[in-house]
């Protein structure tokens, strides 16, 4: 199968590249990452619709954001290997280290999480998971209820049981993250964490401790 590459160059980058690429997901984008303030964002050949593209970049005319790009056309590859040569391990604080299944974990880091992350937000190379990170380190999360609302790859929910979460729900709208969410719980032993599939009417009249959003 054939992809095609669009490079955007966009200013201000942040926080644009992400709102960028969570509407870019919709359309059947289904790779992202940035290099040197560049977003690179894959769609397979045969599911990119051009009018639907269009559309998203018109909307964006009136922000306050300028938005050019490129494009060209990749012969079917090893995604597989494509994909590990531009995943870097992420550091947070010195003290949280996450990384891909085909990186080694450190004894330097409090705490090492492995993530597959496959078409899932939440890697922690884009500053909002980065930002959220930063933030459940600093917490007490011993014997409490979480809600990781969005879970995407579920870096923050497990994160959360790493420090000592007990009961901990992790939801998402996209089947694809909570499949993504359900393989990194196994992949870090994680025995707390429930993820489902769905939106708010999954926590009618429930109560929670922590709510990650």
């Amino acid at each position: 199968m054939n992809y095609l590459e669009f490079n955007f160059e966009i200013s201000p980058f942040k926080p644009w590249s992400e709102i960028l690429s969570a509407y870019l997901s919709n359309i059947n984008f289904d790779g992202f990452y940035d290099e040197n303030d560049i977003l690179k964002a894959f769609v397979a050949e045969d599911s990119f619709i051009e009018v639907d593209f269009k559309n998203i970049i018109a909307s964006l005319a009136n922000a306050d954001v300028t938005i050019s790009y490129t494009h060209r056309k990749i012969p079917h590859q090893n995604w597989n290997k494509q994909w590990e040569s531009n995943f870097d391990p992420v550091i947070v604080n010195d003290e949280l280290l996450i990384i891909a299944p085909f990186h080694q974990k450190s004894d330097a880091f409090n705490w090492n999480i492995v993530i597959q992350p496959k078409m899932s937000f939440g890697t922690g190379h884009h500053q909002t998971t980065h930002l959220m990170c930063e933030a459940i380190l600093k917490l007490d999360l011993k014997e409490h209820h979480i809600l990781d609302m969005g879970s995407g790859t579920g870096v923050l929910a497990i994160l959360a049981e790493k420090k000592g979460a007990k009961n901990i729900t992790a939801i998402d709208i996209e089947e694809w993250s909570v499949e993504s969410c359900i393989e990194n719980s196994r992949l870090n032993d994680c025995k707390h964490v429930e993820s489902l599939c769905g939106g708010i009417e999954l926590i009618d009249g429930k109560k929670f401790d922590v709510i990650f959003a």
